[in-house]
């Protein structure tokens, strides 16, 4: 479902479907930030619903925002993509078999639930909070520019910091923060 139907375009190729919400057409050369706010109409914020049957388990999600924000509740694929420029992504009760992949430029992620065995986190200047649920043996390779990262409270920061830790373990983390922020808590 959604409150824009005039903006919106959908499509089902080769078993991909595809959303795209185009913004809103405006004349005037600040119209982009009105999109961003809804100010200019003094309504809710736009819309798109997707529901999945909860007994689907996709092959393959891949979630891309620029500037807008994305809601995830109970997603269950074997592997995931999340990509956001400066939009935001939130998403709680994830299950992930295999591989969870997340890239943040300016935006923000968090995201709750199982996530697989392999997951890679790029953050450039934003954030993400990652809550990872079913992790008894994990490593993780942390590499930090200027920005930080924390590991169930252990932060990592400094100029080029890297550090591996038990590679071969069950769930891997591999992580890696220019100037923004990374934080990931584990139930183990």
């Amino acid at each position: 479902t959604t409150n824009c139907p005039e903006r919106l375009t959908a499509s089902m190729d080769d078993g991909v479907l595809s959303i795209d919400l185009r913004g809103k057409d405006r004349d005037d050369s600040w119209g982009w930030i009105w999109n961003i706010f809804s100010w200019a109409d003094r309504r809710e914020a736009d819309y798109v619903k997707v529901i999945v049957p909860r007994e689907v388990i996709l092959a393959q999600a891949e979630l891309e925002t620029n500037t807008g924000a994305i809601i995830i509740k109970n997603l269950h694929a074997q592997e995931l993509a999340v990509k956001v420029d400066t939009g935001a992504v939130d998403a709680k009760g994830l299950q992930i078999e295999e591989s969870t992949d997340v890239d943040i430029g300016t935006g923000n992620a968090n995201m709750e639930g199982v996530m697989g065995k392999r997951i890679k986190v790029d953050v450039n200047t934003g954030n993400a909070e990652l809550e990872a649920e079913q992790v008894s043996d994990f490593g993780y390779s942390v590499d930090v520019d200027t920005g930080v990262a924390v590991i169930n409270g252990t932060r990592f920061f400094g100029f080029g910091n890297q550090n591996i830790q038990n590679e071969d373990a069950e769930v891997f983390f591999d992580l890696s923060c220019d100037t923004g922020r990374i934080k990931l808590e584990t139930n183990s």
